[in-house]
């Protein structure tokens, strides 16, 4: 007993102590970054990068939404997981012999972040070499698989296939738990129409159900019983990995508790002091052991001592956030005004309108509502023409090209072949020729299911859909569909076809308010507006827009000056005023790296001087990022992002 005290004693005092070349590496940074890493690996370890670099799990995902531009109104925690992201990726340049390889890849609008336990990478993937060999190629090895992702990075999902079932299994989410939720994934993304893949409603159509389910509807429902990982083993803190797993599984019963075990020691490791020289030991070590130091940031160029300099910066980076709007200019300048009066902002005294309302929201609404006002037209146009037939009002018209053969298409037409062909509205070449081959109209989108009744075979017609019995919103171009057909044969059946329903003519939007419950925004019920109708809404939103971000300015300018009184930084006001010009030309950047750089630099002192006082990552400013389009919050406790159902956590927490 004594001898195993001792040896726990021992391995708890060892766990105290870091590398001294890494100490003097944390005691080399400037503040600002030092407070930047810290706060990121400690936000890490709440999410999942804590279970990689503390526990077992093979692989973890962090995100950043790409920002091209920077503003003083993206928070000072988007701004700080930023600079961890720009220091992050220089330390990893060279991680072929790393034990935690930390890799970089851009997908879509974001840039990921993935951090590798290499033991358990191998491991994982060892255990599942059949399936990833089957995959990826059966030559395949684990460790020639990370050496091609560590030098591939940029392409890092095209490397692993782009395939959901690897990656679940790579995120450590079990095999049987991947192949399953990833099948249900992938029907579940199949069920909304897109032009790729025209003319059919909906790709689904095309896949077939596992053996077993007499339906796709079947399958799905027998996946219903699939649960996410946090519903079986809750946490209010320091939360287990996000996947979606069958409750009851043997393998699901075993990652629990191995993500429950590695939750301890986690905590364990985050309470210390030390913790952040800890994980950079972990990051800085190679395969033979040894630490690797990789050189210091850059130090940061940003000063406060020149009061016209800082003047003149601030307000060109204002006219640009505001770009050069004179409104959102004078709303900026009104709101300083009012806090040099004593107004202080107070998130509380938020109105529900305010609280719903979102710019990103509306001008969605507006862009639906404006294609709509388009498509009206269009439609008025072909209405017009004298050689177009009207097969259902204001939605599809017709003009026959070719004469065909034969008896008509009835309501009775059981499956369909023609060869067909589409341009958009706003296109005049034709695009997509292809042949369709013995298809129920029931898979087809409504306006050429429709448009096949009453045709010859080998006739030819050229049609005008309206979006509403297209693609509706989901289109990449919501707009008016030309579409040409040529009917080579059909089969009539004994009862009549069934037609896939119009689809939705505005997004359904939903709004987090202040205790994170969704709550669903209104229909404006688009569909039946009339033209004039659509063209009144459309005034309606894009005064919305504007009030929303006069708004937003109005805010802005009492959280610019609150910022610059409570941090004790002084300006010159006369000389910020007469650069508060939507005409100024002289610039006092460089480039927009350089006003990138100096934003960044910015926020980092405020970060770390909010850090010290121990408020950093406040509602002020989820708040303030929260009332700009382009901003996201990247709060300071975790990146996971809660949702309903099982879904495979990471995969589809920023690739989705």
């Amino acid at each position: 007993m004594t001898k195993w005290f001792f040896y726990f004693l021992c391995a708890s005092w060892i766990s105290l102590f870091c590398n001294n070349s890494v100490v003097a590496f944390v005691q080399k940074l400037s503040p600002p970054d030092a407070t930047a890493l810290d706060w990121f690996f400690r936000n890490c370890a709440q999410s999942f990068g804590g279970y990689v670099l503390y526990g077992d799990k093979p692989m973890a995902l962090e995100y950043l939404f790409a920002k091209e531009e920077q503003s003083l109104y993206f928070s000072e925690a988007t701004h700080a997981k930023m600079k961890a992201f720009k220091i992050l990726k220089e330390w990893s340049q060279h991680c072929e012999d790393a034990e935690y390889p930390i890799l970089f890849c851009k997908y879509a609008n974001t840039q990921h972040m993935i951090l590798i336990n290499r033991k358990a990478f191998v491991k994982t993937v060892n255990q599942n070499l059949p399936l990833f060999r089957y995959i990826l190629g059966h030559k395949l090895t684990a460790e020639a698989l990370l050496l091609e992702l560590i030098k591939n990075q940029d392409h890092f999902y095209d490397v692993l296939q782009d395939n959901n079932t690897l990656i679940g299994i790579l995120l450590g989410y079990g095999t049987h738990n991947s192949l399953i939720v990833s099948r249900q994934e992938f029907l579940l993304q199949q069920e909304t129409g897109h032009f790729e893949n025209f003319p059919f409603a909906k790709a689904i159509s095309q896949a077939k159900p596992m053996l077993g389910f007499a339906s796709i509807e079947e399958e799905l429902q027998s996946l219903a019983c699939f649960k996410s990982s946090r519903d079986l083993k809750d946490f209010s803190t320091f939360e287990i990995p996000l996947f979606g797993c069958e409750p009851d599984s043997e393998e699901t019963t075993a990652l629990l508790a191995t993500y429950e075990k590695n939750r301890e020691h986690l905590l364990t490791h985050v309470q210390q002091d030390n913790f952040m020289e800890k994980t950079l030991e972990k990051l800085f070590t190679t395969l033979s052991g040894k630490v690797r130091i990789p050189p210091l940031p850059k130090p940061s160029t940003f000063r406060l001592d020149d009061k016209k300099a800082l003047s003149r910066q601030f307000a060109e980076i204002i006219v640009q956030d505001a770009k050069r709007q004179k409104p959102l200019l004078h709303a900026f300048l009104h709101g300083a005004a009012d806090r040099e009066r004593g107004i202080r902002m107070k998130p509380c005294e938020r109105s529900e309108d305010a609280c719903l309302d979102d710019t990103c929201i509306v001008e969605r609404q507006l862009k639906s509502c404006q294609c709509l006002i388009k498509a009206s037209h269009a439609m008025k146009q072909v209405s017009a023409k004298k050689d177009w037939s009207c097969l259902i009002k204001d939605n599809l018209y017709s003009k026959r090209l070719q004469q065909g053969f034969g008896p008509q298409a009835s309501q009775k037409i059981k499956t369909a072949t023609f060869h067909i062909s589409y341009r958009l509205g706003t296109e005049t070449r034709w695009q997509d020729c292809k042949t369709i081959v013995h298809t129920p109209l029931s898979q087809l989108i409504p306006g050429v299911a429709h448009a096949l009744i009453g045709m010859r075979a080998g006739e030819e017609r050229e049609i005008c859909l309206h979006p509403r019995y297209a693609y509706g919103m989901s289109a990449a171009a919501p707009q008016v569909l030309f579409v040409r057909l040529q009917l080579m044969e059909f089969e009539e059946g004994d009862t009549e076809a069934t037609f896939a329903p119009p689809c939705l003519l505005e997004d359904q939007f939903s709004r987090s308010n202040l205790d994170d419950k969704f709550k669903p925004l209104p229909f404006y019920n688009l569909d039946s507006c009339s033209h004039e109708a659509l063209i009144d809404h459309r005034n309606a939103l894009k005064s919305k827009i504007n009030n929303i971000k006069k708004c937003s300015f109005y805010n802005y300018g009492i959280y610019f000056l609150d910022t610059l009184k409570e941090n004790k930084i002084e300006i010159d006001f006369a000389e910020f005023r007469n650069c508060m010009h939507p005409d100024a030309q002289q610039s006092t950047f460089r480039d927009l790296e350089h006003m990138n750089q100096f934003i960044s630099d910015f926020k980092l002192y405020l970060f770390h001087e909010r850090a010290r006082q121990g408020v950093c990552g406040t509602f002020l400013d989820y708040w303030l990022s929260s009332l700009n389009s382009k901003a996201q919050w990247n709060g300071p406790t975790s990146d996971a992002i809660p949702f309903d159902g099982p879904v495979v956590g990471e995969v589809f927490v920023g690739r989705c």
